[in-house]
């Protein structure tokens, strides 16, 4: 095992081949009707940075991925999403989402911290 660690530390290029294409094949199992897609090659990175912290990517790649990761999501999902803001059902889980903020401003920092009587 250490072998295997030392060459996923090293070998950073060859790491993240490889985290990707893992991440592939473990996005494309159907369990049940279920699978992760695209999702899985991050879990697989996590799973693979576990095991050999030292094989970090340089940060550019990192962003680089992320990006299209968050790109390729919203291609899938972008068109259901604004269809849902605007449902019935999306406007009241946006107000009850919006709600819950202020709530959470009011509870965290009470009713004086708002406008002049802020600390």
């Amino acid at each position: 095992m250490d072998e295997i660690r030392l060459l996923l530390e090293t070998q950073l290029l060859f790491t993240l081949f490889l985290t990707i294409a893992l991440g592939y094949l473990v996005g494309e199992i159907n369990i049940k009707g279920f699978s992760l897609g695209s999702g899985a090659v991050l879990f697989v990175g996590l799973a693979v940075g576990g095991f050999a912290p030292k094989a970090a990517p340089p940060a550019l790649l990192g962003t680089l991925g992320l990006l299209l990761f968050l790109y390729g999501v919203g291609v899938q999902y972008g068109a259901q999403f604004f269809k849902g803001l605007t449902s019935a059902e999306g406007l009241k889980a946006n107000a009850a989402a919006a709600l819950g903020v202020i709530w959470c401003r009011v509870c965290s920092h009470g009713p004086g911290s708002f406008g002049r009587y802020s600390s």
